[in-house]
C-alpha cells in the first residue's frame, strides 16, 4: 500500500505533466509512483478531504416511550447496591481473597 504524498510531490507531479509535457509513462519512470497514484492527483481536482455527511436531526428517539421505565430499574438498582453495600466486602483485595481462584487471575 503506498503511502499519501505531500503537496510538494504532488505539485511536482502535476508540474511534470501540465508544464512540461511528461507522459504519464515518464513520471512514473522518474517518481517511481505507481500508475493509479500518478492518475489519481493529475484528476484531482479539490485536495481538500471530503467532510463526513451531517446526519439528519430525528427528533424523538425510538427509546423515548421505555425510558421512564429504564429510569425506574436503575434507581431500583442502585438502591438495592445502597442497601447491601453494608454486607459487601470494603475493598477490592478483599473480596479478592474471598472468592475461589480462577486459573490464569492469580
Amino acid at each position: 500500500m503506498e503511502m499519501a504524498l505531500t503537496m510538494a510531490q504532488i505539485n511536482c507531479i502535476r508540474k511534470m505533466y501540465y508544464e512540461e509535457g511528461l507522459s504519464v509513462a515518464d513520471i512514473i519512470r522518474k517518481t517511481g509512483h505507481a500508475r493509479k497514484t500518478i492518475n489519481k492527483y493529475l484528476e484531482l481536482e479539490d485536495f481538500n478531504e471530503p467532510q463526513p455527511p451531517q446526519r439528519p436531526n430525528r427528533g424523538k428517539s425510538k427509546l423515548d416511550p421505555f425510558k421512564p421505565a429504564i429510569d425506574g430499574w436503575l434507581e431500583n438498582d442502585k438502591k438495592q447496591v445502597e442497601r447491601s453495600s453494608t454486607s459487601t466486602p470494603t475493598s477490592w483485595m478483599e473480596s479478592r481473597s474471598m472468592s475461589s481462584t480462577c486459573a490464569g487471575w492469580r
